[in-house]
C-alpha cells in the first residue's frame, strides 16, 4: 500500500510540474509575442525628416551647417565598400556605424537611391571591421 501510495504522490507531482511548466510557457511566449504589429522596418528615429528640428530650423544657428556635413560624410562614404573587412584606415565598427547613419540620414534628406543603396550595405555588412576593444562593438551600436 505505501508504495502505490508513493507512486500515485509521485505521478501527481510530475503531472503538476508538468502543467506549471506549460502555463510558464504559454505565458512566457504570450509576454515576448505580442499579438499588435511593430514598427514599419528599418527606420531611424523618425519616419520624416521634417519633424526633426535641425531640418525645420535648418537655417539659424546651431543646425546651419549640419545639412552640408552631413552630406559631405556621405559621399566620402559613397566610394566605400563595406563588405570589405580590410579597410587601411576607419576600419573599426564604431566609425563603420557612424558612415552607415551619415548614408541613412542623406537619403532622408535628399530622397536619392544612392544613398539608400550604400546605407543597405553598410547594414548588411555591420559585423565586418575590426574590434579592438569590448566597448567598440556597444559603441558601434549607438549609430547604427
Amino acid at each position: 500500500m505505501k508504495k502505490s501510495m508513493k507512486r500515485i504522490m509521485h505521478i501527481v507531482s510530475f503531472i503538476i510540474s508538468r502543467k506549471y511548466f506549460v502555463i510558464t510557457v504559454i505565458i512566457s511566449l504570450a509576454m515576448c509575442c505580442p499579438l499588435s504589429s511593430a514598427a514599419p522596418h528599418p527606420n531611424l528615429l523618425f519616419s520624416d525628416i521634417s519633424e526633426v528640428p535641425g531640418y525645420q530650423y535648418g537655417t539659424s544657428a546651431p543646425w546651419s551647417t549640419w545639412k552640408t556635413a552631413i552630406i559631405r560624410s556621405a559621399d566620402a562614404s559613397l566610394s566605400r565598400d563595406f563588405s570589405n573587412p580590410n579597410w587601411a584606415t576607419y576600419n573599426r565598427v564604431s566609425y563603420r556605424s557612424g558612415f552607415a547613419s551619415d548614408l541613412a540620414l542623406a537619403y532622408q534628406i535628399t530622397n536619392e537611391q544612392k544613398y539608400f543603396d550604400k546605407a543597405r550595405q553598410a547594414l548588411l555588412n555591420l559585423d565586418v571591421g575590426d574590434v579592438p576593444y569590448n566597448m567598440d562593438k556597444a559603441d558601434s551600436l549607438r549609430g547604427y
